[in-house]
């Protein structure tokens, strides 16, 4: 069986004494500075309560699901596990059945730690439980790990999401539109993505960038349409113009901001950093 490792412990008795004698005179911020050879040589140095070997080659000379096994025991006990422990189950071959079952029976550290782990091995049996994860009530974090995942998988779960976006609740349809914007260019994804920028008028600058990073250049119509309204403050403007020139197309036209407040910010901040350098 894996030991527990608490590796802060080890670490705290180890890193006094490399510093002593291989960071002799540095000042505190030069030894942040070198911190990863710190923390490698850590990893490298042989350790009696581990056969005499390191840290690193004690994890690397378990099987996988050794491994996970491993990481639930920290988990359950409250030890932060070693990034060790996490670079070795990512590098070997297996693991991740077990590591699928963390997401339903771990709470939300371990899901994220799961999650992290099958992305690193590059694992995707478990896209339609990370789908669930959005669109449920998980915290921000497994949230927005979730979505990060899909979006760098984007075509195999466009259908799903395209499916789930009408009736997904308010404050996620954010997440699945993100995901879309991903995609590659289909007639269905872009008219999704044109209805969410239409349907959130207080979320301009976001959506507005979804549209200019999925890159069909139609939706230069819409962003124009919506950039011509009297009532488009200049922060929004700013935006709609910026995805406008992303998609290949100009807006040139004058408008007057001098009494929109973030107008007024900018322009003051403008004339203080002239006087800065006058």
């Amino acid at each position: 069986m894996i030991k527990i490792i608490d590796t802060d412990a080890y670490f705290a008795k180890f890193a006094p004494e490399y510093i002593k004698t291989h960071m002799k005179g540095l000042s505190p911020k030069q030894i942040e500075e070198r911190i990863d050879e710190l923390y490698k040589a850590f990893g490298e140095e042989k350790i009696e309560e581990f056969g005499g070997k390191s840290i690193k080659d004690y994890y690397m000379s378990h099987a996988a699901d050794e491994l996970v096994n491993a990481l639930k025991e920290h988990l359950k006990k409250d030890v932060e596990p070693s990034s060790y422990l996490c670079e070795a189950i990512a590098a070997k071959q297996g693991g991740e059945e077990e590591l699928v079952k963390m997401l339903s029976d771990g709470d939300d550290e371990a899901v994220l730690y799961a999650m992290n782990l099958l992305n690193d091995k590059n694992y995707t049996g478990a896209l339609d439980t990370y789908l669930n994860f959005i669109l449920s009530d998980y915290t921000e974090a497994v949230t927005e790990l979730a979505t990060e995942i899909l979006s760098k998988n984007a075509d195999k779960v466009s259908a799903a999401v395209l499916e789930a976006l009408p009736e997904a609740p308010e404050d996620k349809k954010a997440n699945l539109a993100e995901i879309l914007s991903f995609a590659e260019n289909a007639d269905k994804i872009y008219e999704a993505l044109v209805a969410e920028f239409l349907s959130h008028p207080g979320e301009i600058p976001f959506y507005s960038n979804l549209l200019s990073r999925y890159g069909d250049d139609r939706a230069i119509e819409v962003l124009t349409e919506k950039i011509e309204s009297p009532q488009i403050n200049y922060g929004d403007f700013q935006e709609l113009r910026c995805a406008i020139e992303a998609l290949g197309g100009e807006y040139n036209k004058k408008r007057d901001f001098t009494s929109d407040k973030v107008y007024q910010a900018v322009q003051k901040e403008k004339e203080e950093r002239a006087k800065r350098f006058e």
